[in-house]
């Protein structure tokens, strides 16, 4: 793995035991959205899965810890949010089949590991295209909403050819980022 991501893992994880505000801000920024579309799987609900996150990261700030690797932190993650999301069930009295499928939900279920993992890779994604270019940036979360080439152009005022260059570059931007961050795909495939 490359010495800098090395690094800068390890600068983030110590900034986050050390409760660094700059770094939890950093948490927040980059995981409060997939832990939310995590909790909303179970829930059904986006502004209570909202709220446990946030009272999920809160009670992580309050309590000691000491990652030492990135898997371990996303593992505790999702498993505090899944825990709280069960806890808020249970609280509430919810008797439909939604408590009748957490009843029976294994958090080591691979459905369930899969989820998270596709919420890790779709956080990384969404960083990554938000450091491309802006034009490369506009093509490729257009393209992410299903529009075709030609009605990017459209939008954009740009040729066909252009957006299929734009995309080029992206791609390729992406490709280099994800080699350059292969710690994070390591981890969402030996590590959960």
């Amino acid at each position: 793995m490359n010495s800098s991501i090395n690094k800068k893992i390890h600068s983030f994880l110590t900034g986050i035991n050390e409760k660094r505000p700059k770094m939890w801000e950093k948490l927040f920024t980059d995981y409060f959205s997939p832990l939310c579309n995590f909790a909303v799987g179970f829930l059904k609900d986006r502004n209570i899965a909202k709220d446990i996150v946030q009272e999920t990261l809160v009670k992580i700030w309050e309590k000691p810890t000491n990652f030492q690797m990135i898997s371990e932190l996303n593992k505790y993650l999702y498993k505090s949010v899944y825990n709280n999301c069960i806890k808020y069930i249970r609280d509430n009295n919810i008797k439909d089949k939604q408590l009748k499928e957490v009843d029976v939900f294994d958090y080591e279920d691979p459905e369930v590991l899969n989820k998270a993992m596709l919420e890790e890779v779709i956080r990384k994604l969404r960083s990554i295209i938000d450091t491309l270019p802006s034009r490369q940036k506009e093509v490729m979360l257009m393209s992410l909403h299903k529009m075709k080439n030609e009605e990017i152009g459209e939008e954009l005022s740009i040729s066909v050819n252009t957006v299929k260059k734009y995309k080029k570059q992206a791609y390729e931007s992406i490709r280099n980022r994800i080699n350059k961050d292969m710690f994070l795909f390591a981890f969402l495939i030996f590590n959960i």
